[in-house]
């Protein structure tokens, strides 16, 4: 969906130059920032590198895990299966 931007919003963008544009809603308490497709897709690629060194470092250290012989990698496997619905079913 695509809204369209309102006189008012397309004026606080140009006086932002460049800046994101901070944007309250009353009804709800909650902000929300309006910002160009060039930031929006850089900040998109920040996330999926962050991301992704995350899943290799976790990737290492479940290899160290395996190959220390302290855990065995069944146990070792199931309790990141669990932590991983964990924080997937709490939004983190």
């Amino acid at each position: 969906m695509t809204t369209k931007l309102t006189d008012e919003q397309r004026k606080a963008i140009e006086a932002c130059a460049g800046e994101p544009v901070v944007v309250a809603d009353d009804a709800t308490s909650k902000v929300y920032y309006l910002l160009n497709e060039e930031a929006f897709a850089h900040l998109r690629g920040l996330q999926q590198a962050h991301d992704d060194e995350c899943r290799s470092k976790l990737r290492s250290l479940i290899e160290d895990g395996i190959h220390s012989g302290e855990i065995p990698a069944e146990k070792a496997f199931s309790d990141l299966r669990s932590e991983a619905q964990r924080l997937a079913g709490s939004g983190a």
